[in-house]
């Protein structure tokens, strides 16, 4: 059982292939093909290696070999808003 919950610490963890699991707050998007945006953009950023966008509740799931910086950008250039998952609670 994945366990995604990080009290009280950023939400970036270990991943598989020693990068780091990153979650994202997304916001904006409405449907299917804003997630798909989402998605493309996310995989488009340097080492990335995973990605998972689910439309509710707004998160994206990012495996990366970098830091939330660059996904933010991303995202935020594909016309969304994003933040780390654990600020949006």
């Amino acid at each position: 059982m994945n366990d995604l919950s990080h009290e009280g610490r950023p939400s970036a963890g270990t991943g598989s292939e020693g990068g780091q699991l990153v979650e994202l707050a997304v916001e904006g998007m409405t449907c299917g093909g804003c997630v798909k945006h989402v998605t493309t953009a996310l995989e488009a950023v340097p080492g990335v290696t995973s990605v998972q966008v689910e439309l509710e509740p707004g998160r994206a799931r990012v495996e990366t070999a970098n830091g939330a910086d660059a996904l933010i950008e991303a995202v935020e250039a594909a016309g969304y808003h994003a933040k780390p998952w654990q600020e949006a609670s």
